[in-house]
């Protein structure tokens, strides 16, 4: 199977080994890559007239690797749009907006991963570092959710939990610690976890479908405009903002350790037969060994987390990333084979949105992580990136002053909204976008709306 063995044979140390020249010989020049590579512009029309024996094998390379850190940074910058979209009544663009997001998640992971997307031809980095062409042609937004799926089901999928990290322990080493060796089960989880865990990427098909709807069709027919979305709205992206603040060791505090326990958990299944699973005890006595390889203690909070006597239940973010985005409501209609999405009083659900956004946010951290882990790797620190970050604070309005900047202290003005929004809807009895562009809460809005933060405090973590 040529696409299969294509996707295994792209190599995450090549990129690694990439993003070290690209340090050398262009970050000190203030650029990613040089002014005169060839596809840096124009990118599908140069790559055409190139294949498939004239590719210029350094430049591609070059392109692919740093795409890696940089469709990270747009994914965010998407989903920063997103979010005002929403936040401002406009639910179609926030569909449209997040699922771009959504996109370039993916394309991050899969650069890291030395895979190039682009048109319907497209290419991966090898061992070798030499650029060659995926055997299939495939049109982009059927390759991407193909394409990651075939790589989750790799064995080198387990470089997820590598780049993910909680309390500075990488979760690979969390499994390291588990009583019972079984070497496959960091794939089996990463496989499963992306099934199961609101990351299954076969849904950006049907997120695909709905953004198309809101894209191509009137808006009108699609979403309810009498319904008040402003004040559900404004409480799921509150909700979103806190669980990722930074608490000086953990740049997404409270989404990592939900994502560390739901990794344990699936590690305890993986690695135990429903027989031992019978044991009342059994889980937690498998906690306590791994707390206990690692050194630490089992009077923490962060055991009782682990083992559900604290914070039980998961948070409302997997519960809405697990709803598939249309076709759970997929009906027969007048009897006969063809399916139609079938909406709750003729328009789309609030939940379609969460949804996506839900899923965007989930990839957007684990493409924030991988991106994170390459530059480690490379030895870039965020002080050899300022040219670039800088930059990117100024474009929505954010000096971010490197070097010398703690980017963890970008939460302290969304923590002041956030805490500036709940003192004025105690103020207000059922708050409108209206009500909301009448009072001080508007001024509130440019900072919720700049998710491209957590970028910055993630990327330096």
């Amino acid at each position: 199977m040529p696409f299969i063995t294509d996707i295994s044979n792209a190599d995450r140390a090549s990129i690694i080994e990439t993003i070290k020249q690209i340090k050398k010989k262009h970050l000190l020049h203030n650029r990613w890559i040089n002014l005169s590579n060839r596809y840096r512009k124009d990118t599908l029309n140069f790559i055409d007239i190139d294949r498939p024996n004239r590719i210029k094998q350094k430049q591609l390379r070059e392109y692919i690797a740093s795409s890696s850190i940089l469709f990270c940074s747009d994914g965010w910058i998407n989903f920063s749009r997103s979010i005002e979209s929403l936040l401002n009544g406009d639910v179609a663009n926030a569909i449209h907006l997040a699922y771009y997001a959504e996109i370039k998640a993916v394309m991050s992971i899969l650069a890291s991963e030395g895979i190039g997307v682009f048109n319907s031809r497209h290419y991966y980095v090898d061992n070798t570092k030499r650029v060659l062409e995926i055997s299939e042609k495939c049109k982009t937004h059927d390759f991407i959710p193909r394409a990651i799926i075939e790589w989750g089901n790799l064995p080198k999928s387990e470089s997820l939990f590598k780049s993910l990290s909680y309390n500075a322990l990488p979760f690979s080493r969390w499994f390291d610690a588990s009583p019972y060796n079984i070497i496959a089960s960091p794939q089996i989880i990463a496989t499963a976890w992306i099934k199961e865990y609101s990351i299954d990427l076969s849904y950006i098909s049907e997120d695909h479908v709905l953004r198309n709807e809101m894209s191509y069709r009137p808006h009108e027919f699609s979403i309810d405009f009498n319904v008040n979305i402003f004040q559900p709205a404004l409480a799921f992206v509150k909700e979103l903002w806190k669980i990722i603040e930074p608490d000086g060791t953990n740049s997404f505090s409270i989404l990592d350790r939900h994502l560390l326990r739901l990794a344990i958990e699936k590690l305890y299944i993986s690695q135990t037969t429903p027989k031992r699973r019978l044991s009342p005890t059994a889980y937690d006595d498998f906690v306590t060994a791994i707390f206990s390889n690692l050194g630490i203690s089992t009077s923490s909070y962060l055991f009782q987390f682990i083992t559900r006597k604290v914070e039980k239940n998961d948070l409302d973010l997997f519960e809405y990333a697990k709803k598939r985005p249309l076709r759970n409501r997929m009906v027969n209609i007048n009897g006969n084979n063809k399916k139609h999405f079938y909406r709750k009083n003729n328009f789309y659900e609030l939940e379609d949105l969460y949804g996506i956004i839900s899923r965007t946010f989930i990839l957007m951290r684990l493409s924030l992580s991988s991106a994170s882990t390459i530059l480690k790797s490379s030895t870039i620190s965020i002080n050899d990136l300022a040219f670039w970050l800088n930059n990117l604070g100024t474009s929505f309005g954010v000096d971010i002053n490197l070097p010398g900047t703690n980017m963890a202290d970008l939460f302290v003005s969304v923590k002041d909204s956030l805490d500036n929004i709940d003192t004025i809807d105690s103020m207000i009895a059922s708050p409108t976008l209206h009500d909301a562009h009448q009072n001080s809460i508007s001024d509130e809005f440019k900072i919720l709306n700049q998710f491209q933060r957590a970028f910055f405090w993630g990327i330096s973590s």
